[in-house]
């Protein structure tokens, strides 16, 4: 078998390692009949930087490369001087952004044997973009992670408006060398409204939805199943678990994005990682935990249940405001949302349903959450709570339980508190998703709605939640409405925990099973 690419962004090392690739090539070479000046998002770590690198040796003429692949005998290679520039490069902490962009830029056009003479990253690169052109072709230009500076600094008003600035004069520059310009790409993770940094490339088209891209990057069930067949096997023979188990297990926790509301993809990062080592982890959700998110979804009150059925218009989707960050929108293109349904009103109007997409993203997202909450470590709420409350359900210590539920409680920061049901619910659903269990909150029914539902491989556990009333009052409820029944057909027991808050002394009052 080939070694996995994990974290490996450039397609060169790829093809002359001999490491394993899935051929993208068919789909990217569809980009240029998109446009001339192309924007396209996706979270980080789904490929996006190796699907321009794959198109820059495609530009650059390098069909060696390309053997056994689509591209092989279907592209035109012709070639084209690339200039391909990665601001995740630029360091903009110890450094200055234009002195890294010109740099970058320097670096190029020395490939090139061309000489700069320009002082700001904005004129060198109408230089290069000139003397390039005099050479006898128009260029490609590649920009990777355009946003990096600005995402970064969410937050930080002054550094962020000096950046700004600096980005709206850089890439303005291709507006005025557009004779120069065969072709631009432009990828990140957020495309920012109302900041005006692309305001001169009136003709830039966001291709992020587009139909024919659902797949460009990230990785299909197809594929999964024929290029990766041989590496889940052998998990399947190592732990002697069938390879339909271990199949299901992975589009649990890694399946579920989805950009076009058709095409369904795994996330390509954490799919490798497990191939690699077999043990389900929250690969993608750990190498970035979003600090900036998980601070103002709790600022603004929202229940994260919630998020798992959200739904809004194409503004919603296509721009983050920098001044009035929409969380939903941040969340959808930063990955922890995505596309569930696109729902067609009329031909100029749809409805996006969105969701969180799968258990490695609904975990994290949670365990941070929680931490957040608590204002402590994430591992450290993990190992407090998290764990603790596994052992007491899988062993019906409800004494336990409820100790720790009202430790929590009491942990949470009084100006975050808020004395309604809602709340107690919303708490309980973080602490119980934190565990890693099957867990889901507002479970409709034929008879109602189930405030929550954890699932085990032997029991189904009914929540049900009353804010200033009886515990006898929500069992009823749950018994009156028999949702049980739900479950009575897959032959696992089930358990009916009724809760009853004290919202004055944020504390479980009583509790019944």
């Amino acid at each position: 078998m080939q070694i996995l690419p994990v974290g490996v962004q450039s397609f060169r090392k790829l093809r002359e390692e001999n490491l394993l690739y899935i051929d993208k090539t068919e789909q990217i070479a569809k980009i240029p009949a998109l446009g001339k000046y192309i924007f396209f998002s996706r979270p980080r770590r789904f490929g996006k930087s190796l699907m321009l690198s794959t198109l820059s040796e495609m530009y650059s003429g390098n069909n060696s490369l390309f053997s056994g692949l689509w591209a092989e005998e279907n592209w035109n290679w012709t070639y084209y001087p690339v200039i391909y520039l990665d601001l995740n490069k630029v360091d903009t902490v110890n450094g200055d952004l234009n002195q890294g962009l010109l740099f970058q830029i320097k670096e190029i056009a020395a490939n090139y044997d061309i000489s700069i003479s320009a002082g700001s990253s904005k004129d060198s690169f109408a230089e290069l973009l000139q003397k390039l052109s005099e050479k006898g072709s128009r260029s490609i230009v590649l920009i990777d992670e355009y946003d990096k500076a600005i995402t970064d600094y969410l937050g930080d008003t002054e550094k962020l408006e000096k950046h700004i600035a600096t980005l709206k004069g850089f890439y303005g520059t291709m507006k005025s060398m557009d004779d120069c310009i065969h072709q631009a790409v432009i990828t990140g993770v957020s495309k920012y409204g109302k900041l005006s940094i692309f305001s001169d490339l009136n003709n830039l088209k966001d291709v992020t939805n587009h139909y024919e891209l659902g797949d460009i990057c990230g990785l299909t069930e197809e594929e999964i199943l024929t290029k990766l067949y041989s590496y889940i096997e052998a998990i399947s023979k190592r732990n002697k678990l069938s390879v339909e188990s271990i199949f299901n297990n992975i589009k649990f926790w890694y399946d579920g994005y989805s950009w076009d509301g058709t095409t369904n993809i795994y996330n390509p990062f954490s799919v490798l990682n497990y191939l690699g080592d077999g043990e389900f982890k929250n690969y993608w959700f750990e190498t970035g935990t979003p600090s900036f998110l998980i601070a103002e979804i709790k600022k603004n009150g929202i229940i994260p249940y919630e998020l798992q059925n959200t739904s809004g218009s194409d503004a919603m989707l296509e721009s983050a405001d920098i001044d009035d960050i929409g969380i939903i929108s941040l969340l959808y293109q930063t990955g922890y949302l995505t596309i569930n349904s696109i729902e067609y009103i009329s031909d100029s109007l749809r409805r996006y349903h969105l969701g969180l997409p799968n258990q490695e993203v609904r975990v994290s997202f949670n365990r941070h959450l929680l931490a957040s909450y608590l204002n402590r470590p994430a591992d450290f709420a993990n190992s407090t709570y998290s764990d603790k409350l596994i052992d007491a359900l899988l062993n019906s210590d409800w004494d336990s339980f409820f100790e720790l539920i009202d430790v929590v409680l009491a942990s949470v920061p009084y100006d975050l508190f808020e004395k309604k049901e809602r709340f107690f619910h919303a708490l309980v659903h973080v602490l119980l998703t934190s565990t890693g269990l099957m867990t889901f909150s507002e479970v409709h029914t034929k008879e109602g709605r189930m405030d929550t539902v954890l699932v085990t491989s032997k029991t189904v556990f009914i929540f049900e939640f009353k804010a200033d009333k009886s515990a006898v009052s929500a069992m009823q409820q749950v018994q009156n409405l028999d949702y049980p029944k739900r479950f009575g057909k897959k032959g696992l027991s089930t358990t009916i925990v009724a809760i009853a808050f004290d919202t004055e002394n944020r504390k479980v009052n009583e509790w019944l099973t």
